[in-house]
């Protein structure tokens, strides 16, 4: 008889045992899946991002009247110009601030800059509204269009190419980065 009390306990302890492993391998399986989920959301956080970040109707009546260059560079997406074959609406160099042409003489003349540390450096095209170039391509240069205000403000002209004095493309952005405009009759 008492032979019988101990199988009894050593079952119930096997079942406790198998129960903890089984609740462990769950847990296991939990975290493993949150892990994973967790890194394809972090993989694909910028492509789910981007097409809220293209100058969608949002964006746009809420920086339209934000500064003097969104209506010109606005106007230009409901006019009959052709962008680039990327889908990114054309935009007339002569229609933009007046601070963006000086910015865009600048720029062929090789400077000087107002913000030398920032003009001509690197832009990353993070956002993906550009084409996917090397990571060189890109260069960001900025539209100071408010001379009193100590900050640089939204607006940026981006160029691309080989050659800093010559670029292969311009493009203009008055919400910072938000949607753009391929300049033309540079």
């Amino acid at each position: 008889m008492p032979d019988a009390p101990q199988k009894n306990t050593q079952g119930g302890s096997q079942n406790a045992r198998r129960g903890r492993h089984v609740l462990s391998l769950r847990t296991l399986t939990s975290i493993l899946g949150a892990v994973v989920a967790g890194a394809v959301g972090l993989w694909g956080w910028d492509s789910v991002n981007n097409p809220s970040h293209n100058g969608t109707q949002s964006s746009e009546s809420s920086s339209g009247s934000s500064s003097s260059g969104s209506s010109h560079s606005r106007g230009s997406n409901d006019s009959s110009q052709k962008g680039s074959s990327h889908g990114i609406p054309a935009c007339n160099a002569k229609q933009l601030p007046d601070q963006a042409r000086v910015v865009v003489d600048d720029i062929k003349s090789g400077g000087p800059f107002d913000y030398p540390q920032k003009d001509g450096s690197h832009f990353g095209n993070y956002e993906n509204t550009l084409p996917h170039k090397k990571s060189n391509y890109y260069r960001e240069y900025t539209v100071d269009e408010d001379k009193t205000d100590h900050s640089r403000g939204p607006a940026r002209i981006i160029t691309g190419g080989s050659t800093a004095t010559h670029p292969d493309v311009w493009y203009y952005t008055s919400d910072h980065y938000s949607s753009f405009c391929e300049m033309q009759e540079n």
